[in-house]
């Protein structure tokens, strides 16, 4: 028996339904599932690259927290620690790593296999390990719908702008991947650049030619 694609967003773009009468309608007949799953390949690979996506997200989310001290940063304050925190962004890293623990736990209990190690990275490699598995799964369209839900909301969270990051080169001081925030110019936090470190370094727009030099150095 051939299925129908049972994530909730999936949609050819620009195949109709029958009867379809919407005039800004994309596209709204939903693709068939792949053979033995309850996904197309479209929204099975999905399943993959959203809970990678979702696990890198989370540190660029925290990016969003070490910036929230900065002045102009709308937060709410926490009176006990003196720092201010971006409420939403600490709700979409606990909702991401409730999220993504859940679903691995999914797998582990009715697979009969060991979880992966208690890092968000490792649990995002171990979902995309096994995404086939999951798309076969009678909770497929559920976990497609909130791994892609989750993914968007927490790309908002972090780049609430419109913000792009590019890496671009080696930290001068640790050795992790350097990557460049480039913000909209009417936004509340600066551009930068920021490093992967656990303890991240940052560099402002006017230290960036400093930066460039020593990389080029060390290149």
């Amino acid at each position: 028996m051939t299925l129908l694609c049972a994530a909730p967003r999936c949609a050819i773009p620009r195949r109709h339904r029958d009867g379809c009468d919407n005039d800004t309608c994309r596209g709204c007949l939903v693709a068939l599932a792949a053979p033995g799953l309850r996904l197309c390949d479209l929204h099975t690979t999905r399943i993959g690259t959203d809970a990678l996506r979702c696990a890198e997200l989370d540190l660029e989310v925290e990016q969003v927290l070490a910036a929230s001290d900065r002045p102009g940063e709308r937060t709410t304050g926490t009176v006990d620690h003196g720092t201010n925190l971006n409420p939403r962004a600490v709700e979409i890293r606990t909702e991401i790593r409730h999220t993504l623990a859940s679903w691995a736990r999914l797998v582990s209990e009715e697979r009969g296999i060991h979880l992966p190690p208690n890092h968000l990275d490792a649990i995002g490699a171990y979902l995309a390990t096994h995404h086939i598995w999951l798309a076969a799964h009678p909770t497929a369209g559920d976990c497609s719908d909130e791994l892609s839900s989750l993914q968007r909301r927490a790309w908002n969270v972090a780049y609430p702008t419109g913000a792009r990051v590019f890496p671009v080169g080696p930290c001068s001081t640790c050795g992790t991947t350097v990557k460049v925030v480039l913000r909209a110019v009417d936004s509340l936090l600066p551009s930068e650049l920021v490093c992967e470190a656990e303890e991240p370094h940052t560099w402002r727009a006017d230290q960036w030619h400093a930066l460039g030099r020593r990389m080029k150095a060390m290149a």
